[in-house]
C-alpha cells in the first residue's frame, strides 16, 4: 500500500536464531541509486497481539546509519551523468563560480541599475521610515523583517515612502516602483503599496547584516518592474507536515526577495493537515499515521513515519487564519490546495471512518466499488474520490464552504483555488505494463454502482469530469478563479468552467515532450509554469547517493541550473543543461506563437523531507534563483524563437553573459544573502566542498557558494583545521573536507578527497580557490567578521600563468584585504599562488597585518623553508648564493600598475625600498629605474630564522602613508614569497624573479588586491597603553566562535602589547571548543623562558616572578565591572573567584574578590618544557559560567603576564597586572569579545546529523541495507534472543 511494504515470514519459517544474520535479497522493478530510497522506521509487528517495535538503526534521519554506500550511480547503461566526487565537484565550482565585487547587485536583479561613476560609498548604522503609512499593512511586515535582520529602525538613514509618476515603461505595472540611494537619504516611489514594498525589499538586498551594526551602501538609482505577476513557492505540508512556525520563516523570505504566492498544499494520499469545523475526521485520523491496519484511529504509515502516532500535525483553524494574516502583510498570498479526485487517500479513509459511526454524509467511496486499479503512488481505488457520490459532492460543497469562512475572517479573499486535479488514472492502463493480468486493467470506477446509477461513462477523465463539478462550487461561493495541475485539465478549455479565470501548473519535462504540451494548452487558461527538471526542490542538488530527494524528471536540480531557468523559450535550456540521464536534448522552438507565461512556481514535495530543517535545506537557496528569474529576465535569455533547434553544440545562448551573470549572483549569494536566510532561522543547505589533490600533495578546495568557511581533515575527521588556501599534506595522502556558513551553525557533509581535478586545466578554468574562505584565519583567531573577504583567495584568470607579471584578475575581480586596526586583532592572507616551474618543495608562506594610527604593521612568516642563506660567505665554491625574499609591491591605481613602491625582506635583516618602474609589466627585465626611497618612506624590520625548525619570521613596519587611507580602495598591492640566486653578490640576478624561463621558486597573493582599513583611519586611535583601555564598543566586540569539540577548537591570540611591554615576551594562545557540559580550553606559551625564575627563594633574588594565565568571564556589559576570573600558573596552581572593580582601571586588586572554587570548580592541568621554551595548560570549566541560553550575552577577555612578589607567595604584588605605571610583560585579546557557540550546547542540529564519523557502530544494530545496481541485501543483525514470529514492515520509496 503506497510507500509501506512488507517481509511475512511462511509457514515453514523456524524462527530467528541468536547472534545469526539473515540476507533477504530485493530485486527492484527500476533502480536505486540514492540513499533516500529507503524510508527510515522499519518496524517488526508481533502477529498475535500487532503490537510494534521499530527497528533500533532504523529509527534514524541519518540514511548511514542504516543503509550501507552505494557503489554506482547509474541507473542504466546509457546514464551519463557525471557523479559528484570533491574533483568532479571542485571542477564545476572552479567553472561556474567567481567571486567577484558586487556591492550593488540585489537579488533578485532590478529591471535596470544606474550606477555613476562618481558614486559614493558610505556608511548608515540602521534606518528611520518617513512615511510608513503609505505601505499600509505592509508596514508591519516590513519592520518585521527589519528586526529579524538585526537592522534598526532609529538609525540615521532615512528611507522615505511615496506613491507617484513612474518612467513611462514601468506606469501601468502593478509592483513597480523607482529607488533612489544618496547620502541623504533613500527614496522609494511605488505604482502601488506592493511597490513601495518591493523597493523596500530591494533596499534591504543591499544590505550586508552581518555585523549588526556598520552597513556600506553605495549612491544609486533603481528602476524596476516585475517580470511575472505570480512568483510562486509550493509547499507540500501533507506528505510531511511542515510546522506553522516553517511555513512563517518561508513567508518570510518570500518577502524579502519578491516571491508573492505561496501555494500551500493542505492535503495527499498521505495526510489531510487542516483542521475543517464538522470534518473532525479529517485531523482526528487523517494527520495521524500510525500501525492500525483498520485505519479507524489512523492511516497506515508511509514515508517513514513508523508505527507509533503523532499528535498535532495539522494547523488549527486560527493557525491557517494567523498563516494568512503574516502572509497579506509581506505581499504573500496564500492558495491553498486540496488535492481530488486522486492523491485523496487521507480525506477518503477519513470519512470512512466518520461512515463506520453511522454517519455517511461525506462519505467519498462506493463500499460496492470492486474496481481495481493503480495509482501513481500505489494506493488503490481508496485513494480516489468517487466522483459519482452525491456525499462527494456535499463533502466539497463543505470543504469549500469553511476556508471560505476562515479567509472572510482573516478580512483576506479568497481569489484562488487549487484543487488538485493530477493523476487521477489506473496506471496499468498505460506504457510499461504488459506483464501484468488483463482482469487489473480496469478504468477507474468501471465497477462502482454509484457510477452506473448516474450513466456516467467511465472513458471520461475523472480529472475533468470532478473539475467541473469543484468549480461550480467555486463559483458559487464567488471564488474567482480555479487552479490545477495541468493533467486534471488537459484537452478542456476555459469556457467549460463557471470561474471567470482558469489556471494551470504546467510540469510536463522537457525530455518528455514539454514544450509540444505547453502549446496544446487553452490560451485562454493562465500558464503557471512548474518545470519539474528545474523547479521540483525535492529533487537532489547533484549526482551523488548521499544526496536527499527524488529523481524521477531529473538526476539534479542545482542552484546553477536553476539560474540558468529559461522560462520564456524553454527550448533554450537544452543548450545550458542535459535530460535527466545526462544526454543532450535537441529541442526546437515550436512553430506557433509564444505562449503567455503568467509567472513560474518552485515546488517542494515532501516524500523524503521528513523535517523542518530538511525542507529549509532543499528549498534554500534554490528559492532565491526562482525569484531571481520570476522578477527579471536575464539578457542572456533567448525571445522565442519558431524553428530554431537548442542543444549542447549550438551556441545561440551568449555564455559569456550568463558567466558573469551568476558570478555575480553568486557572489551576492554566498556573502551576502544566505545571512539573511540564517538571521530569519532558515537553516540553508551547505553545500559540501569540492577538493583536489594534486601529485605533490597540495590540497586545494572551493565552494559554489563564496564565504563559505571550509574546514578540512587529515586524520579522517578526529581533528579539523580551518581552510583559507591551497595547503600541502604530503603526496600520497588524502583529506576530508566539510563546510561550514559563516556563523558556523550550518554543516554540510562530509566529504573524502583522493584524487586531483583532471579538468581544471582547460581553457577557462584557474586553479584558484573561488569561494573558500581565504580570510578565515582573522574570522576565528582574532573574532573579526571577515566572512565576506576572499582576500588572496579570489581570482586567478583564465590560466596559470607562469611569469610574475600574470595578475590574473580584472578590477571588478580584485579580491579584497580587509585590514583591522591593532586594537582589534589582525587580518591575514596566504601567499601560495604556485608560479613558474615551482621547486616541490617550496613551501607557501603568509603574512598577518593590521594598522595604527601611524604604521601599517605585518608579520611575513614562512614554514618548512630550509633555504635562508645558503651560501651567504662564497667559502664552499658554491656559484649561487641563494636566499629567500619576502616582497611586496604596493600602488595607487589600477589593477595592474606599472608603478608600484616595492620593499624586499630578506633573513640577513637587509630590506630594500624604492619606487620601481616596469612598462613592460612582465619582469622579464629588471625595470628602467628603481628609485631608492628610504627616506621618504622609512621601514623597520626586524627578521629571524630558526633553521631547526625551517622557520623565518619577519614583523616590518610601514608608514601609513604609503597606503591611500582617505580613499583606501585606491590602493592595490601582491606580495611574493621567493628565492633567488646570485652567481656573486654583486652580480646581476643569473636565475630567480626577474628571468622567470629559467627554474624558479615563486609564490604570490593570485593578483593585486584592494586593501580596505576596516573601521577607517583617524588620527585619535592609538594602541592603548594600559591594561584598562579596553579599546572597543559593544558595537565593535570581535567573536569568538566556540565549536562543539567534535568538530575541533575555535581560536585566538592574546597578542595585544600593553604598558612598556618587555621585547622579548612572546604572544600566547587559547583554542576553545565546548561539550555539552564543559568549555575546553589549551592555552599555549612559546618562547617563554620566565616560568618560575626563584620558587624556593634560595638564590637572593628580591623577586619571585612567574607567568600567569587569566581570564575574565562576564555575563553583561562589553567592559562590566564584575567578572568571574581564573587564572592559571605553570606551576599547577589555580585560582577562581569573582572580582569587583569600580575603577576599572587595575590599579587596585579590586574591592571584593570572593572565591568561588565551588560554585565554579575547574579541572586543570598544567605543564612545562624548559628546553623547548613552553608551557601549555588544558583547562575544563563548567558550561554553567556561560550564558549558553544567550550566548551573546557572555562576554570574556583573556590575558598573558608575568608578574612579580617582592619577598614571599603571600605578600602583595609590587609589580605587574595590578600596577601599570611599572614596568611589566602583559599580553591580552584586544577588549571584550562576544562569544558564539557554533553549535548549541546538548543538541544535534544539521552539523552531528551529517558527520560521517560520528554514526554509531554498536552490536545491536538491527538491518542495515546494502545497494548494488538494481538488487539490494537486507542484513539482520539479531539481538541475543529468538524471535519465533514476525512481520516485518518496510518502508521504501518505489521509484
Amino acid at each position: 500500500m503506497g510507500d509501506l511494504t512488507y517481509l511475512k515470514p511462511t509457514s515453514t519459517f523456524q524462527g530467528f536464531q541468536p547472534m545469526t544474520t539473515v540476507t533477504v535479497p530485493l530485486l527492484f522493478e527500476y533502480w536505486s541509486v540514492q540513499e533516500t530510497d529507503n524510508m527510515p522506521r522499519w518496524f517488526v509487528v508481533h502477529e498475535r497481539d500487532q503490537s510494534t517495535a521499530v527497528i533500533e538503526n532504523t529509527d534514524t534521519e541519518v540514511m548511514h546509519d542504516f543503509v550501507l554506500p552505494y557503489t554506482s550511480t547509474m541507473k542504466t547503461p546509457t546514464d551519463n551523468n557525471i557523479p559528484m566526487t570533491a574533483a568532479s565537484r571542485f571542477s564545476v565550482n572552479m567553472k561556474t563560480v567567481q567571486m567577484v565585487d558586487a556591492k550593488t547587485r540585489i537579488i533578485p536583479a532590478p529591471y535596470k541599475t544606474i550606477v555613476d561613476n562618481g558614486a559614493k560609498p558610505f556608511d548608515i548604522n540602521g534606518v528611520s521610515l518617513v512615511n510608513p503609512q503609505l505601505l499600509g499593512v505592509l508596514s508591519n511586515g516590513a519592520l518585521d523583517l527589519l528586526s529579524k535582520l538585526g537592522v534598526s529602525s532609529n538609525g540615521n538613514h532615512k528611507v522615505s515612502f511615496s506613491i507617484g509618476t513612474l518612467p513611462v515603461e514601468f506606469a501601468d505595472m502593478d509592483e513597480s516602483y523607482s529607488m533612489e540611494v544618496t547620502t541623504q537619504g533613500t527614496k522609494i516611489t511605488g505604482a502601488d503599496t506592493a511597490g513601495l514594498f518591493n523597493g523596500f525589499m530591494s533596499f534591504i538586498g543591499l544590505l550586508d547584516v552581518k555585523n549588526n551594526g556598520k552597513m556600506t551602501l553605495t549612491e544609486m538609482t533603481v528602476h524596476d518592474k516585475p517580470r511575472f505577476g505570480y512568483r510562486g513557492h509550493q509547499v507540500d505540508t501533507a506528505r510531511n507536515f511542515r510546522s506553522k512556525e516553517a511555513i512563517m520563516k518561508t513567508i518570510d523570505a518570500m518577502a524579502l526577495w519578491k516571491l508573492n504566492v505561496m501555494h500551500l498544499a493542505l492535503t495527499n494520499d498521505e495526510g489531510w493537515r487542516l483542521e475543517i469545523p464538522g470534518l473532525e475526521e479529517l485531523t482526528s485520523v487523517g494527520s495521524r499515521r500510525c500501525f492500525d491496519p483498520n485505519e479507524d484511529t489512523c492511516i497506515l504509515p508511509q514515508l517513514g513515519s513508523g508505527p507509533d502516532p503523532v499528535e498535532g500535525l495539522f494547523y488549527t483553524r486560527e493557525e491557517f487564519i494567523d498563516i494568512l494574516k503574516y502572509a497579506h502583510a509581506r505581499n504573500v498570498k496564500i492558495i491553498p490546495e486540496f488535492n481530488m479526485p486522486a492523491h485523496a487517500r487521507a480525506a477518503v479513509i477519513s470519512m470512512e471512518a466518520r461512515a463506520k459511526n453511522g454517519d455517511v454524509t461525506y462519505r467519498l467511496t462506493d463500499p460496492d466499488d470492486k474496481t481495481d486499479l493503480l495509482t501513481v503512488q500505489f494506493y488503490d481505488r481508496t485513494s480516489i474520490i468517487n466522483p459519482c457520490l452525491d456525499s462527494s459532492v456535499r463533502f466539497v460543497e463543505k470543504l469549500v464552504g469553511e476556508v471560505k469562512l476562515m479567509y472572510d475572517d482573516a478580512g483576506i479573499p479568497l481569489d484562488s483555488y487549487h484543487f488538485g486535479g493530477d493523476e487521477a488514472k489506473n496506471i496499468l492502463l498505460g506504457n510499461g505494463y504488459a506483464s501484468y493480468a488483463a482482469e487489473l486493467k480496469q478504468k477507474p470506477f468501471s465497477k462502482s454502482p454509484a457510477c452506473e446509477a448516474k450513466g456516467w461513462n467511465t472513458d471520461d477523465s475523472v480529472a475533468h469530469y470532478w473539475a467541473i463539478t469543484v468549480n461550480k462550487i467555486l463559483a458559487t461561493h464567488g471564488i474567482r478563479e480555479m487552479i490545477a495541475w495541468h493533467d486534471g485539465l488537459r484537452g478542456t478549455s476555459a469556457n467549460e468552467y463557471q470561474t471567470p479565470t482558469v489556471a494551470i501548473n504546467f510540469w510536463d519535462t522537457l525530455f518528455w515532450g514539454g514544450i509540444d504540451s505547453l502549446t496544446e494548452i487553452d490560451q485562454a487558461m493562465d500558464i503557471i509554469l512548474a518545470s519539474p527538471d528545474y523547479l521540483y526542490f525535492d529533487f537532489p542538488y547533484e549526482v551523488n547517493p548521499e544526496e536527499r530527494g527524488y529523481y524521477w524528471g531529473a538526476r539534479f536540480n542545482s542552484v546553477y541550473k536553476v539560474f540558468t531557468y529559461a522560462p520564456e523559450n524553454l527550448a533554450q535550456n537544452a543548450e545550458t543543461s542535459t535530460d535527466r540521464d545526462g544526454n543532450e536534448m535537441n529541442l526546437v522552438t515550436p512553430a506557433v506563437s509564444m505562449p503567455v507565461i503568467r509567472g513560474i512556481q518552485g515546488q517542494t514535495w515532501s516524500e523524503t523531507i521528513r523535517t523542518d530543517d530538511q525542507y529549509f535545506e532543499m528549498a534554500f537557496p534554490r528559492a532565491l534563483a526562482v525569484a531571481e528569474r520570476a522578477w527579471h529576465r536575464a539578457s542572456w535569455e533567448m525571445d522565442w524563437s519558431q524553428g530554431v533547434m537548442y542543444n549542447m553544440s549550438t551556441n545561440h545562448v551568449p555564455k559569456d553573459d550568463l558567466a558573469d551573470d551568476y558570478k555575480s549572483y553568486a557572489s551576492v549569494l554566498g556573502c551576502r544573502e544566505v545571512i539573511k536566510l540564517r538571521k530569519l532561522g532558515i537553516a540553508y543547505r551547505i553545500p559540501p566542498p569540492g577538493g583536489s589533490i594534486d601529485s605533490f600533495g597540495m590540497l586545494s578546495a572551493n565552494s559554489e557558494l563564496p564565504c563559505t568557511i571550509i574546514m578540512y581533515s587529515t586524520d579522517q575527521g578526529s581533528t579539523w583545521s580551518y581552510y583559507s588556501s591551497p595547503v600541502y599534506i604530503g603526496a600520497g595522502q588524502v583529506a576530508y573536507l566539510k563546510s561550514m556558513s559563516a556563523d558556523g551553525t550550518l554543516q554540510s557533509r562530509v566529504v573524502l578527497v583522493d584524487e586531483e581535478c583532471h579538468d581544471c586545466m582547460d581553457e577557462g578554468v584557474s586553479y584558484s580557490t573561488d569561494g573558500s574562505n581565504s580570510n578565515i584565519e582573522s574570522v576565528i583567531d582574532n573574532g573579526l567578521s571577515n566572512q565576506n573577504s576572499q582576500s588572496d583567495s579570489v581570482g586567478g584568470g583564465s590560466e596559470d600563468p607562469v611569469v610574475a607579471s600574470a595578475s590574473g584578475c580584472s578590477f571588478d575581480a580584485l579580491p579584497l584585504l580587509i585590514v583591522p586596526n591593532c586594537i582589534t586583532g589582525q587580518g591575514s592572507a596566504t601567499i601560495n599562488r604556485r608560479l613558474g616551474s615551482l621547486a616541490a618543495d617550496f613551501p607557501e608562506a603568509s603574512v598577518r597585518l593590521c594598522f595604527t594610527d601611524k604604521t601599517l604593521e605585518l608579520t611575513f612568516e614562512a614554514k618548512e623553508e630550509t633555504s635562508y642563506l645558503v651560501n651567504d660567505t662564497f667559502a664552499n665554491n658554491d656559484p649561487l648564493w641563494m636566499w629567500t625574499v619576502m616582497e611586496a609591491f604596493i600602488a595607487l591605481g589600477d589593477n595592474d600598475p606599472t608603478e608600484y613602491l616595492e620593499f624586499e625582506v630578506a633573513p640577513n635583516n637587509r630590506i630594500w625600498t624604492g619606487y620601481i618602474h616596469n612598462p613592460m609589466k612582465d619582469f622579464s627585465s629588471k625595470a628602467t629605474a628603481f628609485i631608492d626611497d628610504w627616506n621618504t618612506y622609512p621601514i623597520i624590520s626586524t627578521t629571524t630564522t630558526n633553521p631547526a625548525a625551517k622557520l623565518w619570521k619577519s614583523v616590518v613596519s610601514l608608514p601609513l602613508s604609503m597606503f591611500n587611507v582617505e580613499k583606501p580602495e585606491g590602493t592595490v598591492w601582491r606580495m611574493n614569497f621567493f628565492r633567488t640566486y646570485y652567481a656573486d653578490e654583486n652580480s646581476e640576478q643569473e636565475f630567480g624573479a626577474w628571468n622567470p624561463n629559467k627554474l624558479i621558486s615563486f609564490h604570490q597573493t593570485p593578483c593585486f588586491g584592494k586593501v580596505h582599513f576596516d573601521g577607517g583611519v583617524t588620527n585619535d586611535v592609538v594602541v592603548p597603553s594600559a591594561v584598562g583601555s579596553h579599546g572597543c564598543t559593544q558595537d565593535t566586540l570581535p567573536h569568538l566562535n566556540v565549536p562543539h569539540c567534535r568538530y575541533g577548537h575555535g581560536t585566538a591570540t592574546i597578542n595585544r602589547r600593553l604598558g612598556t611591554l618587555a621585547t622579548n615576551f612572546p604572544e600566547a594562545t587559547v583554542r576553545v571548543c565546548f561539550t555539552e557540559n564543559t568549555i575546553e580550553l589549551i592555552f599555549e606559551a612559546h618562547k617563554e623562558i620566565s616560568f618560575v625564575v626563584n620558587n624556593t627563594h634560595v638564590n637572593n633574588d628580591p623577586l619571585w616572578m612567574w607567568t600567569v594565565m587569566e581570564a575574565f568571564i562576564a555575563v553583561g556589559e562589553h567592559d562590566p565591572t564584575q567578572y568571574l576570573e581564573f587564572e592559571i600558573a605553570p606551576s599547577n596552581r589555580i585560582w577562581t573567584g569573582f572580582i569587583h572593580n569600580p575603577t576599572k582601571d587595575f590599579s587596585s586588586k579590586g574591592t571584593a574578590f570572593i572565591d568561588a572554587w565551588e560554585t565554579y570548580p575547574m579541572t586543570y592541568f598544567t605543564v612545562m618544557d624548559i628546553p623547548s621554551q613552553t608551557w601549555k595548560s588544558n583547562v575544563s570549566l563548567p558550561l554553567s559560567m556561560f550564558n549558553v541560553e544567550k550566548p551573546e550575552g557572555t562576554v570574556w577577555r583573556m590575558n598573558f603576564f608575568r608578574t612579580y612578589y617582592a619577598v614571599d607567595e603571600n605578600s602583595e604584588q609590587e609589580y605587574g597586572a595590578w600596577n601599570p605605571n611599572k614596568q611589566i610583560s602583559f599580553h591580552q585579546t584586544p577588549c571584550f569579545g562576544k562569544v558564539l557557540f557554533v553549535e548549541r550546547a546538548g543538541e544535534t542540529g544539521s552539523a552531528e546529523a551529517n558527520n560521517e564519523f560520528g554514526g554509531d557502530t554498536s552490536s545491536d544494530l538491527w538491518g542495515l541495507m546494502r545497494k548494488d545496481g538494481d538488487s539490494a541485501l537486507v542484513s539482520i543483525w539479531l539481538s541475543p534472543f529468538t524471535v519465533m514470529s514476525m512481520t516485518f514492515f518496510v518502508v521504501a520509496a518505489m521509484v
